[in-house]
């Protein structure tokens, strides 16, 4: 599970109210970090011919965080490091907790910094200053400390999140501290797996504080990580005694002159996904013009009413029967202008696809053609009769939400979050750490994917990969969620056999699908009962 800030300081609260001490959370978190901290500099030392006595410093803040910074210091101590504190703030500032944890710490025999200190001596560097106390931009007073830890050339390990990394959208100011570890408390933090905090907090561990999944769901906390342990968790092992109907029809709708690869990419990605059959949909002219290029697994159906060029009522009422014939559908990669063009001059001609009682995923210009109906697609929403996932990168949600790309790569859990439950549908906003909402409420951040992905055609495969898994029976949020991430992954594979994130292509990443199934399954396997 993930968490804002808000949420995480409302866990806190009720941990403490419930009668654990603020004063044992702190022991598990300092713990924890202390043990980041010595397998760091036990994995540097590795190759060192001399072994000197380890050194720490820890730049303290003044609250929980700070406190939590001083207990590190302690089991160091224990541990035989030598060990400096820097206090940010005047004596009279700090927190009682904190003062308290601060004596402790120079009782156990840890040293305040002198004069004669310098951050640039020690082995490691612990942030404790701000945590999930962040707020842009942090304070000025506060900017001497982060620039001093950006600075040093040692490892850093930030206590919950690095200080100026917003605890959740992941924003940063200009001097945010980037880590090496980011050990967070209890909870992982939405900031720290969403651009560019992700970026920011490095290896990601967590310090367990015995919050409960009853906990977490009585404070609305909704939001998971999509991580192979989830991915694993949704898989479904295949039923050795099937066959191709067990395992549904889709239907995919892609493709018009000058775009015939997007249809190539979205339907080999379908069959990949692990649909039964896979029907293509198109104008007679399209299906002729790809012809043999078509993958050979696919059954074709040329849509008679659909003079290319010149899309009507009629042919969408043809692409709907066939739709509704099918276990899912797909609608949208690249096929061409004339649907927006359509959606603008006679937004009633598309009521028939809102109506099509199966699981629908809308890509591409599916959703340029939804954003130029006149209320932007909300009647088209209200209308669908079976599930609906859209796949939207930011410039697509932009056109349907009326927001600037900007005002949504700041709050995209919130954009996505929100579009989809009111409408009813599952967005899955594209993009690094793609967000994946439902209706109800419930989100997940993926973890999966590479710069690689940043080129043509991947959408295609994404989509494609999303209404496999939905014609071949997983519910329409786990389609999206397993989906997202199967994508990624190949990205991931792929670059681990020796392509570059620079030359990575759709189809690289259609060649690795295979793989990530197979890890599934192995997963799946190795985490049974049985072993």
């Amino acid at each position: 599970m993930i968490v804002s800030g808000a949420q995480m300081r409302q866990l806190d609260q009720e941990i403490i109210r419930r009668g654990v001490r603020p004063e044992a959370l702190m022991e598990v978190v300092g713990l924890s970090v202390a043990k980041a901290v010595m397998r760091i500099r036990q994995e540097a030392q590795q190759n060192a011919s001399a072994v000197t006595r380890p050194c720490c410093h820890i730049v303290a803040g003044k609250g929980h965080n700070g406190a939590d910074g001083y207990v590190t210091g302690r089991y160091l101590v224990a541990a035989g490091w030598r060990v400096v504190a820097w206090q940010t703030v005047k004596s009279e500032l700090l927190s009682p907790l904190c003062a308290q944890q601060q004596r402790a710490f120079i009782a156990m025999g840890g040293v305040m910094a002198a004069a004669t200190d310098n951050l640039a001596d020690a082995d490691v560097v612990v942030d404790a200053i701000l945590g999930i106390a962040t707020r842009l931009p942090v304070e000025d007073s506060l900017r001497v400390w982060l620039r001093a830890i950006r600075s040093v050339a040692c490892p850093i390990v930030a206590i919950d999140l690095p200080s100026g990394v917003h605890a959740d959208d992941g924003r940063v100011d200009d001097d945010a501290i980037k880590a090496d570890v980011t050990v967070t408390c209890g909870v992982g933090k939405q900031g720290l797996y969403q651009y560019p905090g992700r970026l920011y907090a490095g290896q990601v561990e967590i310090a367990p504080l015995g919050i409960t999944d009853a906990l977490l769901e009585a404070y609305g906390c909704t939001t998971r990580l999509m991580d192979a342990k989830a991915a694993t968790r949704l898989w479904r092992p295949r039923v050795a005694d099937s066959h191709k109907g067990t395992y549904g029809r889709a239907g995919v709708c892609a493709g018009s002159p000058g775009m015939y690869g997007a249809a190539r990419l979205a339907l080999s990605a379908t069959s990949k996904a692990g649909a039964g059959l896979v029907k293509y949909l198109a104008a007679t002219e399209v299906m002729q013009s790809l012809g043999a290029a078509l993958p050979p697994e696919i059954v074709t159906h040329a849509v008679g009413e659909h003079q290319s060029g010149h899309l009507n009522a009629e042919a969408v009422v043809a692409y709907a029967a066939v739709l509704e014939e099918c276990t899912a559908g797909l609608l949208g990669p690249g096929i061409g202008a004339e649907w927006v063009a359509l959606a603008t001059h006679s937004p009633e001609a598309l009521t028939v696809l809102s109506t099509v009682p199966r699981p629908l995923v809308l890509d591409a210009t599916a959703l340029s053609m939804i954003a130029c109906l006149p209320d932007k697609g909300a009647a088209f929403w209200r209308s669908r009769k079976g599930p609906t996932v859209i796949t939207p990168h930011p410039k697509e949600c932009s056109r349907l939400t009326g927001l600037s790309v900007a005002e949504i790569q700041s709050k995209r859990i919130e954009v996505a979050e929100s579009y989809a439950q009111t409408h009813g549908i599952i967005v899955v906003l594209k993009g690094a750490a793609t967000v994946i909402a439902d209706a109800d409420g419930r989100v997940a951040i993926n973890s999966s994917g590479n710069s690689g992905l940043a080129t043509a055609g991947t959408g295609d495969v994404l989509a494609g990969l999303v209404t496999g898994m939905l014609a071949s029976g997983y519910e329409a949020y786990a389609a999206a969620r397993l989906g997202v991430y199967l994508h990624g992954r190949s990205a991931e594979i792929a670059c681990e056999h020796g392509v570059s994130e620079e030359s990575l292509t759709a189809s690289d990443v259609l060649d690795h699908v295979g793989a990530v199934w197979q890890e599934m399954r192995n997963a799946a396997s190795t985490n049974s009962p049985g072993n």
